[in-house]
């Protein structure tokens, strides 16, 4: 199961028709943001932009699921680009240290094994992550302050709005295969409950070998 076209396509104009709006935004500031404010948006962005970066990085290479494998690609790209952007901010300059309990659940996605589990945990991991992001953006989406911070706050919100609504389509349609992999009688990740050489199970203890008629 794939996602629709129209929806995937819908993803990748957001993010492509609001990236060089926002290196516009960066090449025509003249003046840096004093405000201790911005600088807060701007380590705050970098940082959980980071995590996401890091933790897209290793599902771009461990997911099975070829809509998650996609978002993780898409989702390296946008976060570079936000960065490089900030970058040309004074308090972008210095990108913030991964602090050791967002490094731990990299860490931890990274060591867990590849299959459903993963996508699934690289997932939900996205989701509230963009939903930490989204909140950040509108700290500053709504100042008219004509700041780099500030064009890119509003134009980062509709981006990572469109892909909380991707999250969780993909999150949807994972758990839609689930349900239909079960009934079918397999497994929720669509494996069987054979052994992997489709050998059936052994019988029961103290049950007789079913009789081969000799």
């Amino acid at each position: 199961m794939k996602l629709d076209r129209r929806t995937a396509l819908l993803g990748l104009a957001v993010t492509g028709a609001t990236m060089p709006f926002i290196a516009t935004a960066a090449r025509a500031q003249t003046k840096p943001a004093a405000s201790g404010g911005l600088d807060n948006y701007v380590q705050q962005t970098l940082l959980v932009g980071t995590v996401s970066m890091k933790t897209s990085e290793i599902a771009a290479q461990k997911a099975t699921d070829p809509n998650v494998k996609t978002f993780a690609t898409l989702e390296v790209a946008e976060q570079k680009a936000i960065a490089s952007v900030l970058a040309a901010t004074p308090s972008g300059q210095q990108p913030p240290a991964v602090p050791p309990e967002r490094q731990k659940m990299i860490d931890q996605l990274n060591a867990t094994e590849a299959g459903q589990t993963f996508d699934q945990a690289y997932i939900q991991a996205q989701i509230e992550g963009h939903n930490e992001l989204l909140a950040i953006q509108q700290t500053q989406s709504g100042s008219r302050d004509p700041s780099v911070e500030a064009i890119t706050a509003r134009l980062a919100e509709q981006a990572v709005a469109s892909h909380i609504a991707m999250l969780n389509l993909i999150q949807q349609m994972i758990g839609a295969q689930n349900i239909q992999n079960i009934q079918q009688g397999q497994n929720p990740d669509g494996t069987t409950t054979q052994g992997q050489d489709g050998a059936q199970p052994a019988p029961a203890q103290g049950t007789p070998p079913a009789s081969n008629g000799g």
